[in-house]
């Protein structure tokens, strides 16, 4: 919470910090409530995957129902990334990753640590964030009413808190290759 406060305030409404949600919304909440002048100097990017246009219910959500409110409540500017299921990845495909380094080995075998992490339709959901901000042409994009999000999580649009940007799709394909492309681009060269 200090930390995201420390590096809003350093930043500028003209040149925001970004602030990227992979889990509850706990953190960027409490730095809203203890700093709200951080709001025009910040971007929340949060990653949810919805039942968009019903029920905001998502792990993510279920972490911590206040923030996840808060942010929707709030006028902190936000764009929902509301996909990524489908981003998931057989262990022959990971497997191949080992090629690429530490990283790639780590990403792999990380999946060994649970059996379910080695179903084919294990998803990489965060990944999608990631790649939607370093190629956004990879995911599809619309302006949409910001809801409210009432305590059962069912989504009320009342048209009162203006627009937020989400993010409804992206390439399966083409983000596992951008993050094959990145992951080749830290091997070490060998030496001879």
């Amino acid at each position: 919470m200090d930390f995201i406060i420390e590096r809003a305030m350093a930043s500028a409404p003209d040149d925001p910090l970004w602030i990227i949600g992979l889990g509850a919304a706990s953190d960027i909440a409490s730095a809203y409530l203890k700093e709200p002048r951080i709001a025009d100097r910040i971007i929340v990017f949060w990653h949810f995957r919805t039942r968009w246009p019903t029920q905001c219910w998502n792990f993510n959500v279920i972490g911590d129902v206040r923030a996840a409110r808060l942010v929707f409540h709030s006028d902190l500017s936000f764009v929902l990334f509301d996909t990524g299921t489908h981003l998931s990845c057989p262990m022959e495909q990971s497997q191949q990753w080992t090629q690429y380094g530490p990283l790639g080995a780590f990403l792999h075998a990380y999946r060994f640590e649970n059996k379910w992490y080695q179903n084919p339709t294990k998803g990489f959901y965060d990944l999608g964030d990631i790649a939607a901000l370093v190629e956004p042409d990879l995911a599809k994009w619309e302006i949409v009413d910001c809801p409210e999000v009432d305590w059962d999580l069912s989504y009320k649009f009342k048209k009162t808190k203006g627009k937020i940007l989400r993010c409804y799709d992206i390439d399966r394909d083409s983000t596992f290759e951008l993050l094959e492309q990145k992951l080749s681009a830290w091997v070490a060269p060998v030496k001879e």
